[in-house]
């Protein structure tokens, strides 16, 4: 329900009002998702959602995110760009938030991953524990150089592998970008 309710608020926001800058985005969609949500008026629905928005315009990249770092590989590095602590909508008292921007340069070869904490929070392995963010990134990092459609074949088979018959916790959401 919140993934078809941001979806179409996101149509509303950068197709029919032109708003293309990531911070304003998800300030708008936070407005928004708490008004559609009725969640200023005491109501007590506490949904919301983590989202990240990237614009490139030439070779520069803007990126804003809302409760989800965003990984960037370049040279062999993983950086982690880190997110404003803060849902759109949901507990969130004030209607109206800011989020920050971050402007970089896409270099070639670099890569750009974005995604939900499905991956991560998925139980599975030995121990039945989750995969873990940090797991996450040394698969990203380990993999970056591969083709795109190699690196969706093995993040798919290390998530089958390590979820084995557990029943999947979450949506998974995993975008990797080439640049």
């Amino acid at each position: 329900l919140m993934s078809m309710i941001g979806s179409n608020l996101l149509n509303q926001i950068i197709i029919e009002r032109g708003i293309i800058e990531p911070n304003r985005i998800l300030s708008e969609l936070h407005k928004e998702v708490r008004s559609t949500l009725r969640q200023t008026s005491g109501v007590q629905s506490h949904d919301g959602m983590d989202a990240s928005v990237v614009l490139m315009h030439k070779k520069k990249l803007f990126i804003a995110s809302a409760n989800r770092p965003v990984y960037i590989v370049k040279n062999g590095e993983l950086t982690e760009l880190k997110p404003d602590k803060r849902s759109i909508g949901g507990s969130q008292a004030a209607d109206e938030i800011t989020f920050n921007v971050v402007e970089l340069e896409a270099e070639m070869g670099m890569m750009l991953y974005l995604f939900s904490d499905g991956y991560a929070d998925q139980f599975g392995g030995e121990a039945g524990k989750k995969f873990k963010v940090k797991n996450l990134s040394q698969l990203l990092l380990s993999i970056h150089a591969k083709p795109l459609s190699t690196q969706k074949e093995i993040l798919d088979t290390t998530f089958d592998n390590w979820k084995k018959d557990l029943e999947q916790v979450d949506d998974v959401s995993l975008i990797g970008i080439r640049f």
